[in-house]
């Protein structure tokens, strides 16, 4: 027994019984309703009135007539949590959202839920953040460590369309062979597209790896349709004006990776 009487007698032996069993049921993890003893639809009057009874029992000058030493506070913990399921089940906005969380499993349950949101936030934070690097990468032409970075955006994101694409052209660029996996790096660029369309990043590198496959024609409409969706795509432009000038009878890539560029 937690509580100890220095007085033994009926009303303290009940009152040392009731905060064991409370004290059990919040240790539990009771909600408030069982705490204070009452059904989830009670009625406000009839929880006035159970809140009140435990109260007058569980209050600290009550205990102390009683001679019930709390040393360890732990009645006190428990008219804590009295108080305060009171507070909530009283007013009739916070019952409904307290019941609202019992419904969702409990408040075990909804801060499992807040911390994988949380989780989930931090590694989509996580991913974007190895997507700059490994764009920063590309632009300082270091595409090995560009596809270490892409690769851990993928895996922290693997929903993120972008993602995908920018890691196959990584890895395109970072190939000793490139003709070797032009071929895949085309399909990973048009799945990529299957899945997010209005994606400007895999619009415009496939529109690169056609462009280098030979084939200016798909090339073009693609950096037209980067175009479209994204006017001041400057690389797209210049990709645009020089498959222009060579179209109209001007020289032809010497050969398919010829012209090839990050």
């Amino acid at each position: 027994m937690r509580q100890v009487a220095q007085v033994d007698s009926p009303q303290s032996h009940s009152i040392k019984a009731l905060i064991a069993q409370r004290l059990k049921l919040l240790d539990q993890g009771a909600d408030h309703f069982q705490l204070l003893g009452v059904a989830p639809d009670v009625a406000f009057d009839a929880l006035r009135k159970a809140y009140f009874a435990l109260a007058r029992q569980l209050h600290p000058d009550r205990l102390a007539a009683l001679g019930i030493a709390d040393d360890g506070k732990h009645a006190q913990r428990l008219f804590a949590q009295i108080n305060s399921g009171f507070a909530v089940l009283s007013d009739h906005a916070r019952r409904a959202q307290y019941l609202d969380v019992l419904r969702r499993g409990g408040e075990a349950a909804v801060r499992a839920e807040h911390a994988r949101a949380e989780q989930l936030a931090r590694r989509i934070l996580d991913a974007e953040e190895a997507f700059r690097r490994g764009e920063l990468a590309l632009r300082r032409d270091q595409p090995q460590a560009a596809v270490v970075e892409l690769e851990r955006a993928v895996q922290l994101n693997p929903d993120e369309t972008d993602y995908h694409a920018l890691l196959a052209w990584s890895r395109f660029c970072a190939a000793p062979d490139r003709p070797a996996i032009a071929a895949a790096t085309r399909s990973a660029l048009d799945r990529a597209l299957q899945r997010a369309p209005r994606s400007v990043v895999a619009r415009f590198y496939l529109g690169r790896v056609e462009r280098m496959l030979g084939r200016d024609q798909d090339a073009l409409r693609h950096f037209r349709e980067v175009l479209s969706a994204a006017p001041g795509h400057a690389e797209a432009a210049s990709e645009v004006r020089a498959i222009e000038a060579r179209l109209p009878g001007g020289d032809k890539p010497g050969g398919v990776f010829s012209r090839s560029k990050r």
